[in-house]
């Protein structure tokens, strides 16, 4: 028997005919003669925008889904309900001022009920099956005896829209953005096992589609007292965790006397909280993260001598994770003005200068570049958010192989402090990407190069 729903994808649909829906191994909740699964259609949603008047003019996201009921023998029911339930939370260990007698907030950000049955005979008939036929195990709730289940499964589908405004799910230290679905069965008879059974749900924040952060690179062109000018291109705004961000470098000596020494990478975060209508705030204090260093233990800039220095080019593919610790997480960038989260990328220069008399002794340095960035959770990798490409670049060739390149290209993995896991070495250069401007293949070097977009002269 062919079967269709409007709301699973037919791969996901039973070949036999006792259900149309593959439920999981294991029930949500059971009992002896009952069991109750809680199927979803998309196991996350997704919401855009950042900001309130970009959200303003998004769809909503459909929750869809269907709970599924499988009895055995008869049963008694009085009230089958399903909630779907978002909830924030703030911790406060020293006290919610003024009164510091109250350690925690929390408050209901969605609550919807759906009562499928509530001990009606007529309440069943209106329970939506897929057309049964004489061999089929679903039945409809319609039978003599009040709140009485015939052996059978039933199926009650159900969608709720949300908006975009919707917080995303947050777990930070101190406070968490929460969504769960629960079902109660509740069964007559003293004897008789009430279910109760509850599902998480992941909401995921994404940008606009026409937001152009992951298109869109960072530039900065600055001289340090007249001695080094650099140019550092960083490929995008926005950062989908565990990918890597491609940077590239420019260093130009205006001095023979100057000397760079050490590059690293942070990237910082902070973290705010709010109660009470938003009177009451906490910061956290700033996390910063060295994600990559490279250093030398005599100059960067140093020719092919030795003796002297030259203009230097270089590339670097940073790693930004998800997980640094057991306990260090990044956290993604957030919208709910309760729980927010702010990040920002750290480039430090370690320069010396050497005196013109000729003497050992230098002066040593710290350049600090910050700019402002977006992470991402990595669910929100182009894999799960865009339709599939129609064309996709070769990924036979090494990015050292490949073309506008005269020499070898080191994109210095090596001073990656985190790497993909799981993942052969050799391999690490190519995979862990949400889009091209996050693989190896994306290189920034030539936005710094500045080639001619002029007509050829012939």
């Amino acid at each position: 028997m062919n079967i269709l729903s409007p709301l699973f994808p037919a791969q996901f649909l039973s070949p036999n005919a006792d259900t149309t829906l593959t439920l999981p191994d294991k029930p949500n909740a059971s009992s002896g003669s009952v069991s109750l699964y809680v199927v979803l259609a998309e196991s996350m949603l997704f919401v855009q925008g950042f900001e309130p008047h970009e959200q303003m003019d998004r769809p909503p996201t459909v929750l869809r889904g269907a709970l599924v009921l499988r009895v055995t023998k008869p049963v008694r029911v009085r009230t089958l309900t399903l909630a779907l339930k978002g909830v924030l939370e703030t911790d406060w260990p020293e006290g919610i001022p003024p009164k510091k007698t109250e350690y925690s907030e929390a408050s209901t950000l969605v609550a919807h009920t759906w009562p499928f049955y509530a001990g009606d005979p007529d309440h069943g008939a209106s329970a939506r099956t897929s057309s049964p036929g004489p061999d089929t195990a679903l039945v409809v709730l319609n039978t003599n005896i009040a709140g009485t289940f015939q052996p059978g499964e039933y199926i009650y589908n159900f969608e709720h829209a949300l908006p975009a405004s919707t917080p995303e799910t947050t777990s930070g230290t101190y406070g968490r953005v929460r969504y769960h679905l629960e079902t109660d069965l509740e069964r007559s008879g003293l004897l008789a096992t009430s279910l109760h059974a509850r599902v998480p749900l992941t909401v995921v924040r994404l940008p606009l589609d026409e937001s152009l952060g992951e298109t869109e690179p960072i530039h900065i062109a600055r001289e340090w007292d007249d001695q080094l000018a650099y140019d550092i291109v960083v490929a995008a705004k926005t950062v989908t965790l565990n990918t890597f961000l491609p940077i590239a470098f420019k260093f130009t000596p205006l001095d023979k006397h100057v000397e760079l020494l050490r590059i690293r990478v942070y990237v910082t975060e902070s973290m705010e909280y709010y109660c009470r209508n938003d009177k009451v705030h906490r910061l956290e204090p700033t996390r910063k993260y060295l994600l990559s260093e490279h250093k030398s233990p005599t100059s960067l800039l140093a020719d092919d001598s030795g003796t002297g220095v030259c203009e230097k080019e270089m590339e670097f593919q940073v790693y930004v994770p998800e997980k640094l610790t057991e306990r260090c997480h990044l956290h993604p960038n957030t919208s709910f003005k309760r729980i927010q989260a702010h990040h920002w990328l750290k480039i430090c220069l370690r320069l010396a200068r050497r005196n013109p008399d000729g003497t050992a002794k230098q002066k040593h340095y710290e350049i600090s570049i910050d700019s402002p960035i977006n992470l991402l959770l990595p669910h929100c990798a182009h894999v799960n958010t865009l339709l599939p490409a129609y064309e996709w670049p070769e990924m036979d060739a090494w990015p050292q192989d490949l073309p506008l390149s005269p020499h070898p290209v080191d994109l210095h993995l090596q001073a990656n402090l985190y790497a993909p896991k799981d993942v052969p070495l050799e391999l690490q250069g190519l995979q862990a990407h949400g889009s091209r401007v996050a693989s190896p293949l994306a290189r920034p070097i030539h936005l710094i190069r500045r080639p001619s977009v002029n007509p050829p002269t012939f």
